[in-house]
C-alpha cells in the first residue's frame, strides 16, 4: 500500500528532521513495523525534495552558488534533488542552467572523480617514494 494523502501531506509539512522521523515511525507502526521497498523509495522521494533543497534554498540566499557542493548517495537520488532545485525561483532568476550544477549536485563519485583525481597536489607520486614496498616495515 502506497503513502496516503494524509501521510504524504504530514511528512511534506513536517517542520524539521526530528518530526520527519517522528511521522515516519508513525506510518511504519500502522504497516505493522514493515517498510517495503516501495514506501521506502516513496518517502525517501519525499524526503530529498525537502530538507536537502531546503538546505540548499537557504544557503544559495548566503553564498556564491559556485562554492556550493550537495552530495548525495545515487544518481536517482542527484537527479530527483536538481529536479526540485531547477524549480526554485531563486534558482530561475539567476538563469542557472542544469550543466551548472553538475560538478556541484553529485554522487560522492562523480565529485571524487571529477575534482580530487586531478589534482596534482592530492595524490603524487612521492607518496610512493618514501616506502621500501620491497620489505614489510614489521619483519625484522
Amino acid at each position: 500500500m502506497k503513502l496516503t494523502k494524509d501521510e504524504k501531506q504530514s511528512l511534506i509539512n513536517a517542520k524539521d528532521e526530528t518530526a520527519w522521523y517522528q511521522k515516519c515511525d508513525e506510518i511504519k507502526a500502522r504497516r505493522n513495523g514493515i517498510y517495503p521497498n516501495y514506501l521506502s523509495r516513496e518517502i525517501l522521494q519525499i524526503y530529498q525534495n525537502k530538507f536537502p533543497v531546503d538546505k540548499y534554498k537557504e544557503c544559495f540566499s548566503k553564498y556564491d552558488p559556485d562554492k556550493i557542493i550537495l552530495v548525495s548517495h545515487t544518481n536517482v537520488a542527484v537527479g530527483q534533488i536538481l529536479d526540485a532545485i531547477m524549480k526554485l525561483k531563486e534558482v530561475k532568476e539567476k538563469g542557472y542552467r542544469r550543466k551548472f550544477f553538475d560538478d556541484r549536485i553529485c554522487t560522492i563519485h562523480h565529485y571524487c572523480k571529477s575534482k580530487l583525481m586531478g589534482s596534482k597536489g592530492l595524490f603524487s607520486n612521492e607518496d610512493f617514494q618514501l616506502h621500501d614496498f620491497d620489505h614489510h616495515p614489521l619483519e625484522g
